[in-house]
């Protein structure tokens, strides 16, 4: 394998180390290598350096099992004038070109540095320059579209439609890479997804949406050389006609036959919109809503309703735990009859005496069990008529805030003290006048890392630039 490096005049393309992704592992060390020698880069005014690397030809070859064919991967640094004004080409043969394979301007000019791979050592490798974790949160990455995601659509609507909502979602792609549109330390994707996201809205309009993830590049201590991030925190979504993340399940609680929900906090406004903390207890995340004017899709449930609710629920927890002892003593019965009535003799003698000692042991114990379910019965509906009675009506109309998902009341609280607004989701709110694919409601939501400046960066310029009004616009009134 033969490794060609051209590169233009120095005062219109420079490259630096970490502005080369490298996508053919097996050319990796001989690529930092010869990356390594290029020195610091330059940038001026709107300067921006890109890196591109592509090897379709050889991972078409390979899975096809055909002999490798002449690939040539592209790492280019470019000015404000694009490719003619100067280019470094990256170029990978599987045995040696004619002569070189020479791209610029007139200026151009080639550098050629040929090495087997297997003869890389560690002398070779020397001479790359170690990374730091500055130089990592710098280097330029790009946005790759990555195939939509429809292993569950069919779930969601019939295939033909298809087509008519991955032509809704089009436009969001533009809006996220809008949001950020030259990724520094990090590596953007992004996808098209039709699927339910949760189990919120089970009976609503078709959900769908546009998501994406931010790669972050790392500087390994015990390499010092750039490694691209397996996993990533970093993440953002458009979530059509769903409210995943923004509401989290309340136990088996019910109001009036339908589920209860915590709504995520509300921690303030950013450009204007209610800013949500959404993933519930994830400190990094948050939401924006885009509902129509005047109107959410679910309703806050009253203290009142709470309340009644808990109570139901502290009932039937205690009746179904002396259940539970009601059920063992009739099974230990029933044993105890079947073997006086099928068995005889000395042996049949002492496995009834001991059964019997085992009842009586068990109708004791559920004497305390009684009891003792019916201290908490009272201890904790005693919490409960407590608030009744030192509140008014029309103070048990207010909505109900609580601080976590437990089936125990010991008061309600405020949002600013991380209380939770408890919901259900307002099925009047989507109308069935509209299509099935209608985008009658957009969740926007983003987490980030919170521990690179890379992350950071992402977090920021996402939250600066994302243009929120053109997504509002997509909804149907």
């Amino acid at each position: 394998m033969v490794l060609h490096w051209l590169m233009g005049q120095p005062e219109t393309a420079h490259i630096t180390p970490w502005n080369a992704v490298i996508a053919d592992r097996h050319a990796d060390a001989t690529a930092r290598m010869l990356l390594g020698a290029c020195g610091p880069a330059r940038r001026a005014g709107s300067r921006r350096n890109e890196a591109i690397i592509a090897d379709r030809e050889r991972r078409a070859a390979q899975m096809s099992g055909q002999a490798p064919r002449q690939t040539q991967g592209v790492l280019s640094a470019r000015g404000t004038d694009g490719l003619r004004q100067g280019e470094v080409i990256l170029t990978v043969f599987d045995s040696p070109p004619a002569k070189p394979v020479v791209r610029g301007g007139p200026a151009a000019r080639a550098i050629v540095l040929a090495s087997a791979i297997a003869g890389v050592g560690s002398a070779g490798l020397a001479t790359a320059q170690p990374c730091t974790p500055e130089s990592v949160a710098e280097r330029p990455g790009q946005w790759s579209q990555r195939a939509p995601d429809l292993a569950f659509a069919r779930e969601v609507a019939p295939p033909a439609q298809h087509a008519a909502i991955l032509k809704r979602i089009e436009p969001m792609a533009a809006m996220f890479r809008e949001a950020y549109p030259e990724p520094r330390g990090t590596e953007a994707a992004g996808y098209a997804s039709i699927r339910r996201f949760g189990k919120e809205i089970p009976d609503g309009p078709a959900p769908y949406g546009y998501g994406s993830l931010y790669k972050t590049w790392l500087c390994p201590k015990n390499t010092r050389q750039p490694s691209l991030a397996d996993e990533t925190g970093n993440w953002a979504y458009a979530q059509v006609n769903s409210l995943n993340s923004l509401l989290h399940e309340h136990g088996e609680m019910q109001v009036d036959g339908r589920r209860v929900w915590t709504l995520a906090r509300r921690i303030g406004e950013l450009r204007g919109e209610t800013l949500y903390e959404t993933w519930m207890g994830l400190r990094y995340g948050r939401g924006l809503v885009f509902a129509r004017e005047g109107r959410y899709p679910w309703k806050p449930v009253s203290q009142k309703q709470y309340l009644d609710a808990i109570a139901a629920i502290v009932q039937k927890t205690i009746a179904a735990s002396s259940s539970a002892v009601d059920d063992a003593e009739r099974a230990m019965v029933q044993q105890l009859a079947e073997i006086k009535r099928t068995m005889t003799g000395e042996v049949r003698d002492q496995i009834v005496a001991e059964m019997e000692r085992g009842l009586a042991q068990v109708r004791a114990q559920r004497l305390k069990t009684d009891a003792k379910a019916a201290g908490a019965l009272d201890e904790e509906l005693g919490y409960i008529r407590t608030y009744q009675a030192s509140h008014s009506q029309q103070e048990m109309q207010q909505p109900a805030v609580v601080s976590s998902g437990g089936m125990v009341f010991r008061g309600f609280t405020k949002e600013s003290e991380d209380g939770h607004l408890v919901v259900q989701v307002d099925p009047t709110y989507f109308r069935g006048d509209l299509a099935p694919e209608a985008a009658q409601l957009v969740v926007l939501l983003w987490r980030w890392e919170g521990d690179s400046q890379a992350s950071d960066a992402w977090r920021n310029s996402f939250e600066r630039r994302f243009p929120i009004d053109r997504l509002r616009a997509m909804l149907d009134r």
